[in-house]
């Protein structure tokens, strides 16, 4: 069940805008805080938490508002 899921969580990530999923990729495959990412990108931090929080709204919307997401 748990390949199910990361297939699915995958899937719906390659369905967000390639900001978004550069943003999620940093924060949880690459492990950057937020304000080591809005560094880079020149953004501010609260910025970049706003991005990260509505991407992971749009990513549970897809997968029917799975909790672990």
């Amino acid at each position: 069940m748990q390949a199910e899921q990361k297939q699915l969580l995958l899937t719906a990530i390659h369905g967000l805008s390639e900001s978004d999923q550069e943003l999620l990729i940093r924060k949880y495959y690459c492990g950057e805080t937020a304000a080591e990412i809005a560094g880079s990108l020149s953004l501010r931090t609260g910025t970049v938490e706003m991005r990260l929080s509505r991407a992971r709204q749009k990513l549970r919307a897809m997968i029917g508002g799975a909790e672990n997401v």
